[in-house]
């Protein structure tokens, strides 16, 4: 997965035209609880459950931190850039 399908994931799951690596649950609206939980979704199932195992994913609040995490447990994500 690269950084643009993951901006997409995130976009998909907020319902937003527009996410860039510095938004976090502060800075967008619509990124509530609930719509944490439908990005951990997505991130799971594209990563095809992968993603659940990694606890501290909960807690990411941002496009950053997500990224982050991801690039330090998955493979994947070693060549995300931003």
């Amino acid at each position: 997965m690269i950084q643009e399908k993951l901006y997409n994931l995130i976009k998909t799951a907020l319902e937003v035209e527009s996410i860039t690596i510095d938004d976090s649950i502060d800075t967008v609206e619509a990124w509530d609880s609930l719509a944490q939980l439908s990005i951990l979704v997505a991130i799971d199932q594209e990563t095809e459950g992968r993603a659940s195992k990694i606890t501290e994913l909960a807690t990411a609040l941002s496009v950053k931190k997500l990224i982050d995490i991801l690039k330090k447990h998955l493979v994947n994500f070693a060549k995300i850039n931003y």
